[in-house]
């Protein structure tokens, strides 16, 4: 929710990311090209919001 919802900082963001993907992992394989897809189409919620 917090790379979702805009809220926290960049840091905050990117680092909720990571620690879902890290829960993630050994319980859903998910394929190189599918993360490099998601994450590129998902890049506007883990980058910096606009002032």
């Amino acid at each position: 929710m917090t790379a979702l919802d805009g809220s926290g900082s960049e840091h905050e963001r990117r680092g909720a990311y990571t620690k879902a993907r890290d829960l993630l992992d050994g319980i859903l394989v998910v394929p190189p090209k599918a993360i490099a897809v998601l994450e590129t189409e998902n890049r506007l919620a883990l980058a910096p919001k606009a002032s």
